[in-house]
């Protein structure tokens, strides 16, 4: 029993591991986000802006997957953020997704292997996404 109490007393006085704040911030997109014109690829990067400041931040398309027949929605996977501006650090996942078309397949059944699925589409200052900032 003393050992138990004597380990206990002897962790409160040693300091413990220092871990990294994080903090979660809104990012909404610089510009407007589409896949319809197939400007973007895997490699391209994309601004966004922290909602309530004028600070910029870089994200990086990781993944670009295209829409396609029998419904499949075209994707986004934006990750490695970056400010543009200063020394800070950021983590986490924008993941965009295209709308499924399910109402036009439940009506077409039998044609659903024709309908193409949605494009992506992200709006400033209307979509808003969470990330980390690591302090």
């Amino acid at each position: 029993m003393k050992k138990l109490v004597l380990t206990f007393l002897l962790s409160l006085l040693t300091p413990g591991p220092a871990f990294a704040e994080r903090t979660l911030i809104d990012i909404t997109p610089l510009h407007k986000i589409s896949t319809s014109q197939d400007e973007f690829l895997e490699g391209d990067y994309v601004d966004f802006k922290i909602v309530g400041t004028d600070k910029l931040i870089r994200g990086l398309i990781v993944k670009y997957q295209e829409n396609g027949m029998a419904g499949k929605e075209a994707q986004l996977t934006i990750e490695n953020f970056r400010a543009l501006n200063s020394d800070e650090k950021y983590s986490g996942t924008v993941f965009l997704r295209g709308n499924l078309h399910d109402g036009a397949m439940f009506f077409f059944t039998d044609l659903a292997d024709f309908v193409r699925g949605g494009e992506v589409k992200a709006l400033p200052d209307k979509d808003v996404f969470s990330i980390w900032r690591e302090e």
